[in-house]
């Protein structure tokens, strides 16, 4: 695979990048997750592990996103439930060291976000989820782009038994 030299072109006003396939560069990308804990406080993490693609289309509606996140690597800071989220109870990651996300289609352009619809597979589970996304250049490096997504995933539909 190649990586195009990054262009940049303006659709409905906003600045996106312009048609290629783009690797995620995993020392500049970062999965974070909030959740709550017995619906009182919130606990962040992140996935240490991720690669993927990026396929930015001349039509920005036929662009597509894939992505594998080692669940191994999950850290929220506290070691104990680190240990505890690896485990059987939640992300088991013996039998699942994976998680997927395959984007099917992109839908929708408000406030200068694109929506992608696409499957995150967690555990052997695979509802589908939509992910609001954006794509803005970067402060400080010269042509670079920041992009963003942030899943709408219900907690009832991840295979938990805790």
């Amino acid at each position: 695979m190649t990586t195009p030299q990054l262009s940049t072109r303006d659709y409905e006003g906003v600045t996106i990048p312009g048609a290629g396939t783009f690797s995620l560069d995993p020392a500049h990308t970062t999965v974070g997750f909030v959740t709550r804990h017995l619906m009182v406080s919130k606990v962040r993490g992140s996935f240490q592990q991720v690669t993927g693609t990026i396929v930015v289309g001349d039509d920005p509606y036929t662009s597509s996103v894939e992505a594998t996140i080692g669940t191994a690597s999950i850290s929220t800071g506290q070691a104990d439930r680190d240990n505890h989220l690896r485990g059987a109870d939640f992300l088991n990651v013996e039998t699942y060291p994976e998680l997927t996300f395959k984007s099917t289609r992109v839908v929708g352009f408000k406030d200068g976000e694109f929506t992608l619809v696409g499957d995150l597979t967690v555990a052997g589970v695979t509802p589908r989820s939509s992910w609001p996304s954006s794509s803005r250049a970067s402060p400080r490096a010269r042509g670079a782009r920041r992009s963003s997504a942030s899943p709408r995933r219900p907690r009832s539909t991840a295979r938990t038994t805790a």
